[in-house]
């Protein structure tokens, strides 16, 4: 399945087990009623939501990443998390202060943690009178994982949907065009929707 061009300190723990079209619906755009070109359109597809989802900075379908950073944020400050729409934040790992691997489940996130995803960016921040736990600053010392996207391909953004239509016939008509076009070759079409999807890059958001 597609999976963004991810920003940095993110990496892909369990991909999207759908993209937000099927194949038969991908065709039904492209109006064709034949399967001769069937490995073409699944490529294309695949092409067109890694586009869109690399210029809009989001996931558009549910996958679990990996969130790395040096340290936690100040006091119970919140830590912004990325890839647009924040599902679950399923396990916090981090090095202690005395230099030992230490993990927060999901059931203490739960309780004592609270996971932000009524808006964008959604974010996580420990509970009223708490702080995030002590813990040694170094590279990648604190792994976020979370689930980012819609919970299924039905309901992943219609505006989404509709830059990967207009994405697709585009990589279908112009096959001699590299996949990884730049934005500014895209339909003026899809790049309205796109521009209007664009998740903020916040990688220097310091808390």
């Amino acid at each position: 399945m597609a999976t963004a061009q991810l920003p940095d300190g993110v990496t892909i723990h369990t991909a999207a087990t759908e993209e937000v079209l099927t194949l038969a619906q991908a065709k039904k755009h492209l109006r064709l009623t034949h399967d001769d070109e069937d490995d073409d359109v699944s490529a294309f597809l695949t092409a067109a939501q890694k586009f869109v989802e690399k210029h809009t900075h989001r996931n558009l379908v549910v996958a679990t990443f990996y969130f790395f950073r040096d340290r936690f944020p100040a006091g119970r400050r919140p830590q912004l998390l990325p890839l647009g729409e924040l599902g679950d934040v399923t396990e916090i790992t981090y090095i202690d202060a005395a230099g030992d691997a230490a993990t927060i489940a999901e059931a203490a996130i739960d309780s004592d943690y609270r996971v932000n995803t009524a808006g964008e960016p959604g974010s996580i921040q420990p509970n009223y009178g708490a702080t995030w736990p002590s813990h040694r600053i170094d590279t990648q010392s604190v792994r976020y994982t979370f689930t980012a996207g819609a919970a299924t391909a039905a309901a992943a953004d219609s505006q989404a949907v509709q830059a990967v239509k207009l994405m697709l016939g585009h990589f279908f008509e112009n096959r001699e065009e590299v996949t990884d076009a730049k934005l500014s070759r895209a339909p003026i079409a899809a790049r309205h929707l796109i521009e209007g999807l664009i998740y903020d890059d916040f990688q220097s958001y310091e808390p």
